[in-house]
């Protein structure tokens, strides 16, 4: 857990702290065993397949050593938030938003893109059939993970209208990327609406299941999509 953010009946509602749960003992690690997130507010956003951690104010944390790196000198730039995904193939890791991810900002699609080995960061752009519903939708709080099985990222909000509603963007080395509404087959469940604190981080690619699970809310359980 890098960091807490808006916790419920909480004063003061975010915490800097760093904790860790291990598998091995069933325990979590003692307080104070990690590092603090260097800046409060800014949070582990997303991680790649090394374990590293990413925060929104281009902060990397080291999971194995327990490091923090600044990897944008200065931090400078636009906050990344969520969802924040690693591509796999191409190494690079991802961050999608409509305005700043919390449904205020200007109101456009903002995706950022940081190549690992080089140590850069671009802008993206979207296109596509799905565009304009996506657009119309104007995610918030929204989740998502990349899927190595067909190399696509797949977005969901779910909140009110949108709910059942997920997207699959397609990433390249580019700067423009196909966004589409995803289909399902025959007899798929009907996904609940989100809760009002967004989907966030609450859906997540499994590779030994090969593909994705979602919670809706705390309230409806589990749900699963296979992809591969």
């Amino acid at each position: 857990m890098v960091g807490a953010r808006e916790v419920y009946a909480n004063s003061p509602p975010s915490f800097a702290t760093v904790d860790a749960f291990n598998p091995d003992t069933n325990l979590w690690d003692a307080a104070g065993t990690w590092p603090n997130v260097p800046v409060l507010g800014q949070f582990g956003n997303g991680k790649d397949s090394a374990g590293n951690v990413y925060a929104g104010n281009w902060d990397r944390f080291n999971s194995a050593n327990g490091t923090w790196t600044d990897i944008v000198p200065g931090g400078s730039g636009p906050i990344v938030r969520t969802p924040t995904f690693h591509d796999s193939l191409r190494n690079t890791m991802g961050c999608i938003m409509w305005g700043d991810g919390f449904g205020s900002n200007v109101p456009q699609v903002n995706i950022l893109r940081y190549d690992i080995a080089s140590n850069t960061r671009s802008g993206v752009t979207l296109s596509g059939s799905g565009l304009s519903q996506f657009t119309a939708d104007r995610p918030s709080y929204a989740g998502g993970d990349y899927c190595p099985d067909n190399d696509k990222f797949l977005f969901y909000d779910g909140k009110g209208a949108a709910a059942g509603r997920m997207y699959w963007i397609t990433p390249n080395s580019g700067a423009n990327w196909d966004v589409s509404v995803a289909s399902f087959d025959a007899g798929s469940a009907t996904l609940p609406a989100t809760s009002g604190g967004g989907t966030n981080g609450k859906m997540w690619y499994v590779p030994r299941l090969k593909g994705f699970v979602l919670m809706p809310s705390s309230a409806v359980g589990l749900y699963f999509m296979r992809t591969g």
